[in-house]
């Protein structure tokens, strides 16, 4: 209450400083749909073809039919919220022209601004716990079950991996063309729109082309994120990526439907909880949801990168 009132004392010219950090770039970069039901559903065609098809010679016999094989992928929603709460004596002191903004109004804008900074840091890493929304560690991956499907059985749901072991190697052009190639060729056919990697590879990379640096500017997108090119495909500088990684995701199929969704049960549904407050007011944001990624076999990442 009283860093409160002391703010509301001072006149601020805005916008003021902020030292609060929050990154929002995966939680914007993937397209989001609304969902109904008891989970995000759908089918996954298995890799096994039907082998019949090909060359015959006129009295050939009729080979085995082999018949394709549909897997059943689901996820379940996951629950994050946050809880705004302001004293009944603030609110008033806030109201009119004295008070530097309203402050229910502006703890639901900060707050709300914190919810979507924690979504976008669960989109970043692995999953942390059983009720955190699905990272980029855990669908772009090519071991572990995503989506109810075992890789180590269906050995086509896997991302392509270049990894060392553990040891740390340095960043090469030669290492990057083998993870796009990998993921662009048979038999995975992916289609590289995007490489994800943190402040370290993406100076690096920068770093590998200096002699070229005045042909290849960093350009500057949406958010004020930079990106460099690779063959095409922008190489995204983004705050708390993991270190020593980059990823190369296929943000849509061979057919043009979108393979990286953000998946919403409950959009940000905010209730009042006042009630157990004696002289204030009290709310709740909730939001279900969970990313959901169609195809893990057309995409891949290069991990034991120093």
């Amino acid at each position: 209450t009283t860093q409160l009132a002391e703010l509301i004392r001072l006149v601020y010219d805005k916008p003021f400083a902020s030292l609060i950090s929050r990154n929002e770039f995966m939680l914007a970069r993937f397209p989001k749909q609304d969902v109904t039901g008891d989970g995000i559903r759908w089918k996954v065609q298995d890799d096994q073809k039907n082998t019949s098809a090909g060359s015959y010679s006129e009295s050939a016999s009729l080979p085995t039919a082999v018949a394709h094989k549909y897997l059943d992928a689901k996820l379940t929603h996951r629950y994050v919220w946050a809880v705004i709460e302001v004293t009944g004596q603030i609110i008033a002191q806030t109201q009119g022209e004295g008070g530097f903004k309203a402050a229910l109004r502006s703890e639901m804008d900060e707050t709300m601004l914190d919810l979507r900074n924690q979504i976008n840091t669960y989109l970043l890493g692995a999953t942390g716990t059983a009720t955190d929304i699905d990272g980029i560690q855990t669908w772009n991956k090519d071991s572990v079950t995503y989506a109810n499907i075992d890789p180590s059985t269906y050995t086509g749901w896997a991302s392509y991996k270049n990894a060392n072991s553990g040891t740390g190697r340095a960043l090469t052009v030669a290492l990057m063309q083998d993870v796009k190639t990998k993921v662009e060729d048979t038999p995975r056919f992916g289609n590289v729109s995007v490489i994800l990697t943190g402040p370290t590879q993406w100076n690096n990379y920068g770093n590998l082309l200096t002699s070229l640096r005045r042909f290849m500017p960093a350009d500057t997108l949406d958010g004020g994120f930079q990106a460099l090119d690779f063959e095409g495909v922008p190489v995204v500088k983004v705050p708390g990526f993991v270190t020593g990684r980059m990823d190369f995701l296929s943000e849509k199929d061979s057919k043009g439907a979108a393979n990286l969704v953000y998946r919403v049960l409950r959009n940000f549904d905010v209730q009042d909880k006042s009630q157990t407050v004696a002289d204030g007011a009290r709310f709740v944001i909730y939001h279900y949801a969970n990313m959901q990624c169609r195809n893990r076999r057309i995409n891949g990442f290069l991990s034991d990168l120093s």
